[in-house]
């Protein structure tokens, strides 16, 4: 096995790591190199503080999930998309499958999901009070929002 102090005197090493460590620390003075890593943390904290400033907060993203009836709703809900709780938006029409769900609203009281299907879009306002591990969309057609239907009284909830 070589010395150490030989390994440096080899010229594949020499053109591999010898000439540019030696050019980076030619070129980085102590000043520099602590002038580029306070920008870099600087850029880091003020990236951080501006998406803390224009992120809503965890009660205004969720504000429109959180009335009873949606308690099985994983999908946006109408509400935000330009129908009503139990209606589909203008453009879109009641899926035929549904999910329900029995939810604590005084009484326990049944909701079933169907998807409202057609033309548009609407990606604001996602919901997950009961996704599952995968997500099941009820249309043939485009997806649009999930409207909830009350089916009347259900066991414990």
């Amino acid at each position: 096995m070589k010395d150490p102090d030989q390994l440096w005197e080899d010229p594949r090493l020499g053109t591999l790591v010898r000439r540019p460590s030696m050019q980076l620390a030619e070129g980085l003075s102590r000043r520099s190199l602590i002038a580029k890593a306070l920008r870099v943390t600087l850029f880091a904290v003020g990236v951080q503080t501006v998406y803390a400033v224009v992120s809503p907060t965890p009660a205004e993203a969720t504000s429109h999930c959180t009335p009873c009836y949606w308690c099985g709703l994983c999908g946006v809900p109408c509400t935000v998309c330009g129908g009503g709780a139990s209606t589909c938006p203008a453009g879109t029409s009641r899926g035929s499958n549904a999910w329900c769900a029995c939810c604590p609203c005084g009484t326990c009281t049944n909701y079933c999901y169907y998807d409202c299907c057609g033309s548009g879009s609407c990606s604001q306002g996602q919901c997950s009070n009961n996704c599952g591990p995968w997500i099941a969309v009820w249309c043939t057609g485009n997806y649009v929002c999930t409207v909830a239907i009350d089916s009347g009284s259900c066991g414990p909830c």
